[in-house]
């Protein structure tokens, strides 16, 4: 319920009909609850919305700001991730692998070679952001009772894209911290200013 609800409708209207679907009539919604939230639209290279908005959070934060990211960091986003632990903020980040492994067992599927490059990369950013006093974290399932003992900790591509700001403030959304979302793809961030949610998150 909300004008939240109505822009994300909007947004995939547009898609929808770029694509050849059948416009369709969107009601404008009357404000429900008392949550503060914003749709943020990216369209291609039309635009960097949703790099405005990360950059957003990260220059207004205070006391921390954390993110979950996949791909290699913007190097926008990480610049100013590094500004943000000058001034003091701290910044937690948890990343993955491009190239799921299992034990030393890495992913051999397709762009196998593509994925382990990318995922140097995905690493290699973290590197300056660990050299100011960041708080980087891979995701590592460790292995568990009952499985197979040569399947070991088991490191995993995240997908997964948030991020959050003094407990006041957060993002979610499809529009991963890197270039491509950045810039040429059609992304969307959810930005909501709730303490509650932006805690829970």
């Amino acid at each position: 319920e909300g004008p939240a609800v109505a822009a994300l409708e909007r947004s995939f209207l547009q898609a929808w009909t770029d694509a050849g679907g059948a416009p369709f009539d969107i009601r404008d919604a009357a404000p429900a609850g008392t949550t503060a939230a914003r749709v943020v639209v990216h369209r291609g290279l039309r635009d960097a919305n949703t790099i405005e908005a990360y950059l957003a959070l990260i220059e207004t934060a205070r006391s921390h700001v954390y993110a979950v990211n996949g791909f290699p960091l913007l190097l926008e986003i990480q610049h100013a991730l590094l500004r943000a632990l000058k001034r003091g903020v701290r910044v937690r980040t948890l990343f993955g692998n491009l190239t799921p492994r299992h034990g030393d067992t890495p992913f051999g599927g397709p762009w196998a070679a593509a994925r382990t490059a990318a995922t140097s990369l995905v690493h290699s950013r973290m590197d300056a952001l660990i050299a100011a006093g960041g708080d980087c974290y891979e995701f590592v399932v460790p292995k568990q009772p009952g499985w197979d003992p040569a399947v070991g900790d088991v490191r995993p591509h995240v997908h997964a894209k948030a991020m959050s700001a003094d407990g006041r403030i957060c993002a979610v959304g499809s529009a991963n911290l890197d270039v491509t979302a950045g810039y040429w793809e059609n992304e969307l961030v959810l930005v909501v200013e709730d303490e509650a949610i932006a805690r829970g998150v």
